[in-house]
C-alpha cells in the first residue's frame, strides 16, 4: 500500500485532535457531574440532619416551634437545592451521553474514510 499523503496525515492529526478535545470535554463533564453528585449527597445528608433536628427539638414545645420553623426553612432550601442539583446532574449526564455519541459517530466516519478507496 502507498504511504499516507501529507493531506491524509494532516486529516488524521485533525481527527485525533478532535477526539482528544471531545475526550477532554467528557472528562471535564464527568468531573463536574461527580462534583454535582457530591453536592447532592451533601444536600441529602443535610436534609437528613434537618429531619433529625426537627425530631429532637419537638421535645420542648416553645423551643421546638421556633426550631421547627428554622429547620423547616433550611429543609425547604436544601430540598430546592437538591432539585436544582438533580436537574444539573441529569443535564450533565445528557451532555456526556451526547458527546459519547458524537465521538462514536466521528469514529465511524473516520473508519469509513480509512476504508474508502
Amino acid at each position: 500500500s502507498a504511504p499516507p499523503t501529507y493531506s491524509t496525515q494532516r486529516q488524521q492529526r485533525q481527527k485525533e485532535f478532535e477526539y482528544s478535545e471531545m475526550e477532554d470535554q467528557i472528562a471535564s463533564l464527568t468531573a463536574e457531574n461527580d462534583r454535582l453528585n457530591r453536592e447532592r449527597r451533601q444536600a441529602f445528608q443535610k436534609v437528613g440532619e434537618a429531619e433529625e433536628s426537627i425530631a429532637k427539638h419537638q421535645q420542648s414545645e416553645f423551643n421546638a416551634l421556633h426550631q421547627v420553623k428554622e429547620v423547616s426553612q433550611i429543609l425547604e432550601e436544601k430540598t430546592e437545592e437538591l432539585k436544582r442539583l438533580t436537574l444539573e446532574s441529569a443535564q450533565q449526564e445528557q451532555n456526556i451521553h451526547d458527546l459519547q455519541e458524537r465521538l462514536k459517530q466521528k469514529s465511524r466516519e473516520f473508519d469509513d474514510e480509512l476504508r474508502a478507496p
